[in-house]
C-alpha cells in the first residue's frame, strides 16, 4: 500500500537531505499536544487541516509558491494525513522540506516548528493553511498585498 511516508523518506535519500523518525512513543506526545493546542476536533480520524481552529488560508493557484518566503528558522517536524500514517519526521531546516515536497507526487503534509509555535499544511487540493503564528503570516500577506499581486500577474 502506498503511504507518503515512504515516498518522503526515497526522495529525502536521494537528495541525501538528513532526517530522523520520532519514535512512536514520542510522537504520540507530539501528535496529542498539537491536537489540543491547534485542532477543534482531537481525533485523528480526519484530514487534520479540516479541523484546525484560528486559523487562516491561502486557496490561489499556486499557492505553495508563497511557503519559499516563509520565515522559518530551525528545526521543523512534518507529518501526514493520519489516514495514511502517524510517522513524524524532524528535519533541519523548512526549506529542507519545500525541497524535498517538490519531488514528490501530491499530497498533504503539515511542518511545525519544534517549539510549537505554528502549524502549516500545504494539502493536497493545493491550498496553504496555518495556525500560531503561520497564519499571521497568511493573514500578512493578505493585509500587504502580495496575494492579490502575484494573483493579478504583478509580482
Amino acid at each position: 500500500m502506498w503511504e507518503p511516508n515512504n515516498e518522503f523518506i526515497k526522495v529525502l535519500n536521494t537528495a541525501k537531505i538528513p532526517f530522523s523518525i520520532i519514535e512512536k512513543s514520542n510522537a504520540d506526545i507530539v501528535f496529542d499536544f498539537l491536537l489540543n493546542k491547534f485542532a477543534s476536533k482531537k481525533k485523528r480520524d480526519s484530514r487534520l487541516f479540516e479541523v484546525l481552529a484560528d486559523c487562516s488560508a491561502i486557496s490561489y493557484f499556486q499557492s505553495h509558491e508563497f511557503l519559499f518566503d516563509f520565515p522559518s528558522k530551525g528545526e521543523v517536524y512534518v507529518f501526514f494525513d493520519f489516514r495514511y500514517t502517524e510517522v513524524l519526521f524532524k528535519l533541519s531546516s523548512f526549506s529542507d522540506v519545500i525541497n524535498a515536497w517538490n519531488e514528490c507526487a501530491n499530497f498533504s503534509f503539515y511542518i511545525v516548528d519544534t517549539n510549537f509555535e505554528y502549524l502549516l499544511s500545504l494539502t493536497e487540493e493545493g491550498s496553504i493553511v496555518g495556525c500560531g503564528t503561520a497564519a499571521d503570516w497568511i493573514d500578512h500577506l493578505y493585509v500587504s498585498g502580495s496575494l492579490i499581486a502575484s494573483q493579478a500577474g504583478i509580482v
